[in-house]
């Protein structure tokens, strides 16, 4: 099906952003760290998930439990803590290689994301300054207002912790 394009004075800044943050596909090394962590997961839990079944059987009245079976098992369980967690590290670490490299590529599209998003917080400020005024003055007049006006100081701190969250944890200046 043809996709019609629009003309470039048709498209949205929210659009110009979607196309732009779009992330890259994982390398083939990635996937492949990840499906082996995935997988010698999955191949633990089945060994485990044989020992509880075993370890109920062996709860019913009259049963045996084939030590030599329990041993084995247990074994084989804990053959796997060192490839588990060397696969985990190896998939962190392609992890990191990728989360990296999309930094890299997208850092200035986020920067103009946070600088728009910004942008628009001072409009809303300033908007809701404008409804906050307007409320302080009814209020000295003993008129209560209803609705979104008599919200504007919750609509302030709304605005103050969104900027806290485009800050991030490190605290930048957004």
């Amino acid at each position: 099906m043809l996709k019609l394009v629009k003309p470039m004075s048709d498209v949205t800044p929210i659009e110009r952003f979607r196309d732009r943050l779009a992330l890259p596909a994982k390398s083939n090394l990635l996937r492949l760290a990840e499906q082996n962590y995935v997988r010698l997961r999955a191949d633990r839990q089945a060994v485990t998930d044989r020992i509880a079944a075993m370890a109920i059987k062996a709860r019913e009245p009259h049963a045996t439990v084939d030590q030599r079976q329990m041993a084995t098992l247990q074994a084989e369980l804990d053959a796997f803590s060192k490839p588990l967690a060397a696969a985990r590290s190896e998939q962190d670490r392609r992890r990191r290689e990728h989360s990296q490299r999309v930094r890299e590529q997208q850092g200035g599209t986020i920067a103009e994301f946070v600088a728009a998003i910004n942008q628009r917080l001072d409009e809303l400020e300033e908007l809701v300054g404008v409804g906050s005024s307007a409320n302080v003055e009814a209020l000295a007049d003993g008129i209560e207002l209803h609705g979104a006006i008599g919200r504007t100081p919750a609509m302030h701190d709304a605005i103050y912790h969104l900027r806290r969250i485009l800050r991030g944890p490190g605290g930048g200046v957004s």
